[in-house]
C-alpha cells in the first residue's frame, strides 16, 4: 500500500467531523483478519502504519457495528465482498458486511441485482431468524423497489425455489417469516398454488401451522392475482362466527378493482384508523402501481385533513405509505408538483412529505442508474 486514508463527511453536506475511535477490520485474499485501531477526528486521516504493507483484499470499517455513521466500502473492498461475502465465517462481521453492500447501493455505487445475487447465496445457507429476516428485507427492496420487473424476474424466481426449498426443510424458527414472504411477494403457478393451499387452511410443509394472519395474507394475494374477492368471501364464511372483519378489510385493500371505495373509506370516520394504517400497505400491493398512483396526489391533497382529523401518529403513516408505495420518475413528479403548488403547508407536513420523498428519490435514482 502506497496510502491508506479514511475520508470523513456530514451526510447532510454540511461541514465539520466527528471524533471516531475506530476499528478498522484488514481481509486478505484467503480471509484472514487483521484488525487495527485508528482515531479519525477529520475530514481525511491517514494510516501511515499502513503504509508499504501488501494490499488487503477487502477493508471493512467498524466490523463489530459499534460507531455511529455510515461506513461505505471503496471500490476494491466492495467488490471482494460481492463475490466472497458468504465465505466470511464471523457471523457479525458477515452482517456488517452485507449491511455495508446495501448501503452502497443505496447510494447507487452497487447495481442491486449484484447485492441480491451476494444475498440469495447468503440466504441459502442462513439459520438464524434475524439475519434471515433481514436479508429478506433488504431482497424485497432491491427486487421489488430498486429493479424493474425484467430485471429482477431472474432473481425473484431463484428466491422463490430458495425459500420453497427452506418451507419444507427442518429450520422450524424461520418457517413463519420465509411462508409470509412466499405469500406478500413471489408469484407464478407454485407461488399461487401456495396461496390457495393456505386459504384453504391445508399446512403447506411439515411443521407449519397456520393462523388467521396466513390465512388471510394468502387471500389478499390471490385477490391481488385477480382471482375475484369471491376467494375472500368464501374465507369469511368458513370461519363462522369469528371476528374477521379488521382481516378481510386488510385483504380487501388489494383488490385492484376497490381501490377507489377504499380510498373514500380512509377518507371517512367509520373506518377504525388503525384498520386503515394496516391496510395501507395492501392498497400498495406489488405490481399495482399503475392503479394506486392517481391516488397520490389526492392522498397528500387531503393530508391537511387527515392531520386535523386523525390521531398524531397517522399522518406520517398516510404520507409514507402513499409516497412510498411508488418507486417511479412519474410518482415523484406528483409529489414536487405538489410541494411546488402548496406553498403554504404546515412546516410539520412539508418536512414529512421531504422526508417521505428522499426515500422515493433514491428508488428512482437507483433504477435510472441500474437498468
Amino acid at each position: 500500500m502506497t496510502e491508506f486514508a479514511i475520508h470523513q463527511q456530514s451526510v447532510q453536506g454540511d461541514e465539520g467531523t466527528w471524533p471516531l475511535q475506530l476499528e478498522v477490520l484488514l481481509i486478505d485474499a484467503s480471509g484472514k483478519f487483521e484488525r487495527v485501531r485508528v482515531v479519525a477526528d477529520s475530514a481525511v486521516t491517514r494510516v501511515p502504519s499502513l503504509i508499504g504493507r501488501v494490499a488487503p483484499a477487502c477493508v471493512l470499517l467498524n466490523p463489530r457495528d459499534i460507531a455511529y455513521g455510515q461506513f461505505l466500502l471503496d471500490d476494491r473492498s466492495r467488490d471482494w465482498l460481492v463475490d466472497h461475502a458468504q465465505n466470511i465465517e464471523d457471523p457479525l462481521v458477515r452482517a456488517v458486511a452485507m449491511s455495508a453492500l446495501f448501503d452502497t447501493v443505496r447510494e447507487t455505487k452497487l447495481d442491486p441485482a449484484r447485492f441480491a445475487t451476494t444475498a440469495l447465496r447468503l440466504l441459502a445457507g442462513e439459520s438464524d431468524a434475524g439475519t434471515h429476516a433481514w436479508l429478506l428485507g433488504a431482497l424485497r427492496v432491491c427486487l421489488l423497489r430498486y429493479m424493474s420487473g425484467t430485471r429482477s424476474e431472474p432473481l425473484l424466481q431463484k428466491l422463490t425455489e430458495i425459500l420453497l426449498t427452506q418451507l419444507e426443510g427442518s429450520a422450524a424458527d424461520l418457517k413463519t417469516q420465509v411462508l409470509r414472504f412466499l405469500l406478500a411477494y413471489t408469484h407464478g403457478p407454485q407461488a399461487t398454488s401456495l396461496c390457495q393451499r393456505v386459504v384453504a387452511n391445508q399446512a403447506p410443509a411439515p411443521g407449519v401451522t397456520l393462523g388467521r394472519r396466513d390465512r388471510f395474507l394468502a387471500a389478499a394475494a390471490l385477490v391481488a392475482r385477480g382471482y375475484g374477492r369471491k376467494v375472500l368471501e368464501d374465507l369469511v364464511t368458513s370461519m363462522g362466527q369469528s371476528d374477521v372483519g379488521r382481516e378481510a378489510f386488510l385483504a380487501g385493500a388489494a383488490d385492484p378493482s376497490s381501490k377507489e371505495q377504499y380510498f373514500q373509506n380512509y377518507l371517512g370516520l367509520d373506518v377504525p384508523e388503525q384498520w386503515t394504517i394496516d391496510s395501507l400497505g395492501n392498497f400498495h400491493w406489488p405490481g399495482q402501481d399503475e392503479a394506486t398512483l392517481p391516488y397520490l396526489r389526492r392522498a397528500l391533497e387531503r393530508v391537511e385533513w387527515v392531520k386535523a382529523n386523525r390521531r398524531v401518529f397517522f399522518m406520517p403513516a398516510w404520507v409514507d405509505a402513499f409516497i412510498n408505495g411508488h418507486s417511479s420518475q412519474q410518482a415523484l413528479d406528483v409529489v414536487q408538483r405538489f410541494l411546488a403548488d402548496n406553498q403554504g403547508l404546515s412546516a410539520d407536513i412539508r418536512r414529512k412529505i421531504l422526508q417521505s420523498m428522499d426515500s422515493l428519490k433514491r428508488a428512482v435514482a437507483i433504477r435510472s442508474r441500474w437498468k
